[in-house]
């Protein structure tokens, strides 16, 4: 093979890896799009304010020997964990969810006992339990210390989280 025929292979070869890249990204780029955008006041971290009242609310709840959660609209709130108007629930199982109206849904979880069971056939999904924070069917994060992010599934094939959530299976 002369120069002009192992110069012609070498652009053929140069251009299959670029198409290649191109098809890579072109992919990673969709399946980031299929992924569920996190809203931005999820994005922000519970401060030591918020840890208080959470543990003060799950005081108030454990004193009132109730196993069904004790739920309270938030209308104002200065630290800004949620746009207001947002719904605070104290459960039993040392949980306090803090769950926002609007209709993306999501919040935050204190829960100082969680523990997570990970499912070992499927990557990024968790087993249902009681020391899980949130609810089957929900994407969450850990944040910090005993709080977490949740935020609904965001996608109609089910099962896909935002990235950096895990998936907690149903029962």
């Amino acid at each position: 093979m002369g120069p002009v025929g192992m110069a012609c292979g070498l652009v053929l070869v140069v251009a299959f890896l670029c198409l290649a890249a191109f098809l890579c990204v072109v992919m990673l780029t969709f399946d980031e799009r299929r992924r569920p955008s996190v809203p931005s006041y999820l994005k922000r971290r519970p401060t030591t304010v918020n840890t208080k009242q959470a543990q003060l609310a799950l005081q108030a709840h454990g004193l009132a020997l109730e196993e069904d959660g004790r739920c309270v609209e938030v209308a104002y709130d200065p630290t800004s964990l949620l746009p207001t108007p947002y719904r605070r629930c104290a459960f039993w199982h040392s949980e306090v969810e803090y769950t926002t109206n609007r209709p993306d849904g999501g919040g935050f979880i204190f829960h100082p006992h969680a523990k997570l069971d990970f499912d070992p056939t499927q990557p990024h999904t968790v087993m249902p339990g009681e020391t899980v924070p949130g609810y089957p069917n929900e994407c969450i994060k850990h944040i910090t210390g005993p709080w977490w992010v949740f935020m609904p599934e965001g996608h109609p094939d089910g099962k896909i989280c935002a990235a950096g959530f895990s998936f907690v299976e149903a029962p």
